[in-house]
């Protein structure tokens, strides 16, 4: 395994560690940058105990560093540096996104980790008030801090006794005054309401009830039709029998008459409904129609019912009524159909020649009787259906939209990945041989952070993130995140490419360009100073939770430095990066610069493409 790969190895299994202790302690995970651990107490849900929560956090991963230590014979040991106060929090940009803060409260905790001692828990005299009696400091005095002047720094030693970390926010007191994070609208924030359903006839809203019938009968449709012709066929056949059988004793009676007379109306009414094109919208027409035939020509059968073939008739209806239950309709269909035929039958047997009051009563009896117990078992049966269809449709509704907020986090093919791993523990890490990466960072927006409010400072870096993220989209760059004011974006990877130092210089020229243009606009002091350098790489997702793609090896930091000993509205490129582009792009030679933790290196500021310097001679 190379050094890279077991370095993410390392990381993972170790910052698995740090994601349970961050449950257990009621801490919020931000993001890991690089080999560094990032997370917040009293965010999105504010706790008044979160100073505790946090100082408890400290503690639990300086203890799972030194287990992890132990277990794996490696040393291995924290530099921590904590500070309380205001944040905003939310969610920037367009791609690859992900819950960040912002403000002088994270400058200030990242500050006190840089400056602060491995194995050691650096807190701020903020922090040292808000954590009061509860936990043991030493006074280190005061410490100078980049761009905020000397600072009383502590040790955080040991808790004199453990703090309440799980405590609900309902229980916590409420946060100190100016302890507040505000949270910019963040997207999928809103749950669709389930859709309202008429409470006696069970349908849905207009296009809900459209969408329910095509989910629910557009499979049946050849089977509804043939049932509903055989029903028709059989209606047919059963007149036309009486007919012969009767012949014009039949006809002689004017209700019998009307009877046929419906008959042969509603038969050709619905075959026109058959032979017209199938379709959703026409199902309610042909049940009913068919139902109206059916129950028509049942009433001619019942007509012909004597006394003694009562238990016959009431056999059969049931029969039918079993039938009904088979056909797939919903309830309204189902109460207007039955209804119908009921009445139907019911008054076949009542203008029967041969019929006998008190057992035609009781008949009837059973019939409505029978009919009502269907209705009811028809209704609790679609209730029933409706509700699973609620739940199946919100079930594929919260997954689609999980599924495009995972691949607006992560690349699609990791995103894929991720979805299909065995264990929530196995990190997802491939080695690439060549990749170019670019840091850009945005000069002035530090000084811009004094004079804007923390919301319009985080809107103005939105908007400008926003079209960074069209651009890279555009030039087939892959955004990996963004770290305060700076993006951090690769080419060739995760898709490798044989182009990738060329669409990462194009990138690095539009940003150059698009902060100028936005610095204008707005009328601020502002421009990018930016860093690429190319080579191999190791990128994957470690951890449990808040997953995000990240990239690891030598040539990131070798970027991260060019990009911090850059200059401003300018891009510095290496010799690797200069070679790759060739004479199709415009270079000035720097020299060579020393970079810190680095030997020197020959440096060079990417220009401009070289065509447009002979469009512009």
């Amino acid at each position: 395994m190379s050094p890279p790969e077991r370095l993410v190895s390392i990381l993972n299994a170790l910052f698995s560690r740090f994601d349970a202790a961050a449950v257990q302690c009621g801490v919020e995970k931000i993001k890991t940058i690089g080999d560094a651990y990032m997370a917040v107490a009293g965010v999105p849900e504010v706790a008044g105990n979160h100073a505790c929560r946090m100082a408890d956090f400290a503690f639990e991963l300086r203890e799972a560093a030194q287990k992890f230590s132990l277990l794996n014979g490696i040393e291995l040991q924290l530099r921590i540096g904590m500070h309380c106060g205001p944040v905003v929090a939310g969610v920037i940009g367009t791609t690859r996104l992900h819950f960040d803060l912002w403000g002088e409260t994270v400058k200030v905790a990242a500050q006190l980790e840089s400056s602060g001692v491995a194995g050691e828990i650096l807190v701020s005299e903020t922090m040292r008030t808000a954590l009061s009696e509860n936990y043991v400091f030493a006074d280190l005095g005061l410490g100078a801090g980049k761009n905020h002047g000397a600072a009383r720094r502590y040790v955080l030693q040991a808790p004199l006794r453990h703090a309440v970390a799980g405590q609900s926010s309902e229980e916590a007191p409420s946060a100190p005054p100016g302890a507040e994070a505000t949270a910019p609208g963040l997207p999928f924030a809103s749950r669709e309401a389930e859709p309202p359903t008429q409470a006696w006839a069970l349908r849905f809203s207009a296009d809900d009830e459209s969408r329910y019938r095509h989910h629910r009968f557009s499979g049946d449709m050849k089977v509804y039709r043939t049932i509903l012709l055989f029903i028709l066929a059989i209606g047919t056949a059963v007149t036309t029998a009486s007919l012969i059988a009767k012949g014009s004793e039949y006809l002689g009676s004017t209700p019998n008459l009307s009877h046929f007379g419906l008959v042969v109306v509603v038969g050709l009414a619905t075959l026109s409904a058959f032979l017209s094109k199938p379709s959703i919208r026409s199902l309610d027409a042909q049940v009913e129609l068919g139902s109206l035939a059916l129950a028509l020509t049942c009433g001619i059968i019942a007509s012909f019912v004597s006394p003694a073939n009562y238990a016959g008739a009431i056999a059969g209806y049931f029969v039918i009524l079993s039938g009904y239950f088979a056909l797939p309709m919903i309830f309204a269909v189902r109460l207007r159909a039955m209804s119908t035929f009921t009445g139907a039958y019911l008054f076949g047997l009542w203008s029967s020649p041969s019929r006998e009051a008190e057992l035609a009563t009781i008949v009837y009896f059973f019939m409505v009787a029978g009919t009502a117990i269907y209705l009811f078992v028809a209704r609790v049966s679609e209730r029933t259906q409706r509700a699973t269809y609620i739940a199946v449709t919100e079930t594929a509704r919260h997954r689609a939209r999980a599924n495009v907020l995972l691949r607006s986090i992560l690349p699609p093919k990791i995103a894929d990945r991720l979805q299909d791993r065995v264990s929530l523990r196995e990190a997802i890490v491939q080695r690439y041989d060549s990749a170019t990466i670019m840091f850009s960072d945005l000069v002035g927006f530090t000084h811009l952070a004094q004079t804007q409010t923390p919301e319009n400072l985080v809107a103005l870096l939105n908007s400008l993130f926003s079209q960074i993220d069209q651009s890279a989209v555009h030039h087939g760059v892959e955004k990996i995140k963004t770290i305060g004011y700076t993006y951090m974006a690769v080419s060739g990877v995760p898709d490798p490419s044989t182009d990738h130092v060329q669409r990462m210089a194009d990138f690095a020229l539009d940003v150059r360009d698009i902060v100028r243009r936005f610095a204008d606009s707005n009328d601020l002091d502002l421009a990018a100073k930016t860093g690429i350098h190319c080579g191999p790489l190791v990128a994957g997702v470690i951890g449990t939770n808040r997953f995000h793609y990240d990239l690891w090896g030598e040539t990131v930091n070798t970027a991260s430095r060019l990009e911090s000993h850059g200059v401003k509205d300018a891009i510095q490129v290496s010799e690797a990066v200069r070679s790759a582009l060739g004479s199709s792009y415009d270079f000035s030679d720097r020299g060579l610069v020393a970079l810190k933790g680095m030997q020197q290196m020959q440096l060079y500021l990417l220009t401009r493409l070289a065509k447009e310097a002979g469009d512009a001679a």
